[in-house]
């Protein structure tokens, strides 16, 4: 005996199509509000995505506009051309070593926004600018020994030939977010409290 011919000879008097029908009915309810439930969760998923991909954005960004500065500085820099009103080496040099730690202090403190596989590729170009020569040396070089102005020059283009494959890693990752960021016009189910109170709608 099934369970719809048990029930119905326990309740007596009910036909087995009826007990199928209510129990149908139930399983009905049920499903719709595990729809319901359902439809509400991924609503919430892609809410909280959407804003974390919005801030992952800005992050990338914040840090790209940094290393551009950075660039800018570093080429001010080495480009050691002094014309009347212009900086003077001393603040062109304070110039980039100001840029360059606003780049590494902002990477670090946005790294956790940040993929994983960018995060590596910008700690491998800081290992690089580190490893190079830094401004007071740059200044200095005219005074030093002619081997270590050939160790200098050679960190300084290391760096030169690091910028430009960082800046193009961090443009395709912001061209990648760009093209992954949600629609803002997901549409969600209605709110539970739409209706107004009482259950009446306005």
């Amino acid at each position: 005996m099934d369970i719809v011919s048990l029930v119905a000879a326990l309740i007596g008097g009910v036909s087995a199509a009826v007990v199928n029908g209510l129990m149908n009915w139930v399983s009905a309810s049920k499903t719709e509000k595990l729809r319901a439930a359902l439809s509400q969760a991924m609503y919430e998923y892609q809410t909280r995505f959407s804003g974390l991909h919005a801030k992952r954005l800005e992050a990338t960004a914040d840090v790209y506009a940094l290393l551009r500065l950075t660039e800018m500085s570093f080429q001010n820099m080495t480009a050691r051309v002094s014309r009347q009103g212009e900086p003077s080496d001393a603040e062109r040099i304070g110039a980039y070593n100001e840029d360059a730690r606003a780049f590494v202090t902002c990477f670090y403190t946005k790294r956790v926004l940040l993929h994983e596989a960018l995060c590596q590729s910008i700690e491998e170009f800081i290992k690089t600018l580190r490893s190079g020569a830094s401004g007071h040396e740059w200044w200095l070089a005219e005074s030093t020994t002619d081997e270590h102005k050939i160790t200098l020059y050679e960190r300084v283009d290391k760096i030169k030939e690091s910028l430009g494959p960082m800046i193009g890693r961090i443009e395709q990752e912001m061209r990648n977010l760009l093209e992954a960021l949600p629609q803002q016009d997901i549409s969600s189910p209605t709110p539970r409290h739409a209706a107004g109170r009482g259950g009446k709608k306005s």
